[in-house]
């Protein structure tokens, strides 16, 4: 029978910990804030809260840095398409006194779209599935914020959307990064 040293639990539990984590850390963009990691993971919850025949699969590494370096004005392309496209998945909001009301919200690229043609999301002989992006913004103030993107592979999931100015005043922002 092997016993184990607390130093080799240790780090097991280290190692496990890390490799839980893995998929969240990988993704690329600015550093979150504790509420903004916060709503990114409820983000990714949602995204995969679909049935289950819908087959959600993260597709690591094709993430925010991946794709700015592939399409010039990136984060204007995707805030348009979340103003004109079907709509955004309302992630969730926070209001305090100290200050403005926050808005997190998503928008679903889908392969058949412009944006994702130029993405290359449709299905080739180097990626015989279909990919859907999946943006993740925070709307605070006067500025929309790109925080995230993330890349799936699913079939057919469908999402309750909203209209963006339903939850934001689209004529008061100012600044898109």
């Amino acid at each position: 029978m092997r016993v184990f040293r607390p130093r080799s639990i240790q780090l097991l539990f280290f190692a496990s910990i890390t490799l839980a984590g893995l998929p969240f850390g990988l993704a690329s963009g600015p550093e979150l804030s504790e509420l903004e990691q916060q709503m990114y993971l409820k983000a990714r919850k949602m995204y995969v809260s679909v049935p289950s025949e819908a087959n959600i699969q993260f597709r690591e590494g094709q993430d925010l840095n991946f794709y700015e370096t592939r399409i010039p004005e990136l984060r204007t392309k995707l805030h348009e398409g979340a103003r004109v496209g079907p709509g955004v998945i309302l992630v969730g909001q926070q209001e305090t006194q100290l200050a403005p009301k926050t808005t997190f919200y998503a928008i679903m690229i889908r392969p058949t779209t412009t944006l994702g043609n130029s993405m290359g999301l449709a299905a080739s002989p180097k990626s015989p599935m279909e990919r859907t992006v999946f943006a993740f913004w925070k709307h605070q103030g006067h500025e929309v914020k790109l925080l995230r993107l993330d890349t799936v592979t699913q079939s057919g999931a469908e999402y309750g959307f909203r209209q963006l100015e339903s939850l934001i005043p689209l004529s008061e922002v100012t600044k898109i990064h």
